[in-house]
């Protein structure tokens, strides 16, 4: 990964999460995760980990002024065959409880509530695990 890539991806995080992963946490991933996997448009992005027939979607983010547009389900949906492709069963992710859009959207995209995982977040919000057949 280039530094160019790297900073805007850190560019990106900042404009859609509060707890934004740094440049250097992007960079470490891309150095040192052999299951970690990006997807950038001008939109927005993912990071899906595959392991084996396990796939986590860990970030999909879409900038403030794409929203609600669709690239969110795109993305996802990019994702999710690409994790097919490489042999995964089923991709998991996390989502706080109050995130009802992002919810909406992984149900349409077929994802279940598995648990909830209480005080996930760093500010004590609990969360949904939600989980996907492939």
């Amino acid at each position: 990964m280039d530094d160019k890539k790297a900073n805007v991806l850190a560019n990106f995080e900042s404009q859609c999460f509060l707890d934004a992963w740094t440049k250097e946490q992007i960079e470490s991933e891309f150095q040192n995760n052999p299951f970690f996997h990006a997807w950038m448009t001008k939109e927005g992005y993912a990071f899906v980990w595959e392991a084996y027939e396990q796939a986590e979607l860990v970030r999909i983010g879409i900038l403030p002024t794409y929203r609600k547009q669709g690239y969110a389900h795109r993305l996802l949906i990019e994702c999710m065959v690409h994790a097919k492709q490489a042999g995964c069963e089923t991709m998991t992710l996390e989502v706080r409880v109050s995130n009802i859009p992002a919810i909406r959207l992984y149900e349409m995209c077929g994802f279940i509530k598995s648990h909830c995982s209480k005080h996930h977040y760093q500010d004590g919000e609990d969360a949904w695990i939600m989980i996907c057949e492939l």
